[in-house]
């Protein structure tokens, strides 16, 4: 956080990117807790693994420069991604759980 922010104050919290959201989360409390109102949260990656969402709940919009799906489709249009290597994660975007269950660690 930089500088001293007045209670009442509205604030931007800004990161390079949300999964889930549980992390936004925890800065969305402490601020609160502080006073501070924070509605809007900017990322450079959206993984859309459930952020916007999560923050949605919260009263806090999500704003992204770009999303894994974008990012995925910009890759493969310039060739560095195979058909096969696109799908199978544009099949992870579409459905993780599905994804993880076929693709054990």
């Amino acid at each position: 956080m930089e500088g001293l922010v007045p209670r009442g104050e509205r604030v931007v919290l800004m990161d390079d990117l949300i999964t889930h959201g549980t992390s936004k989360l925890v800065f969305l409390d402490a601020l609160t807790g502080a006073g501070v109102r924070l509605e809007d949260v900017l990322v450079i990656l959206d993984r859309e693994e459930g952020g916007t969402s999560v923050l949605a709940e919260h009263g806090t919009r999500l704003h992204s420069l770009i999303t894994l799906r974008d990012l995925l489709a910009a890759y493969h249009d310039l060739n560095e991604l195979s058909e096969t290597q696109f799908e199978e994660l544009r099949g992870y975007l579409d459905d993780p759980e599905t994804w993880r269950r076929a693709h054990p660690a």
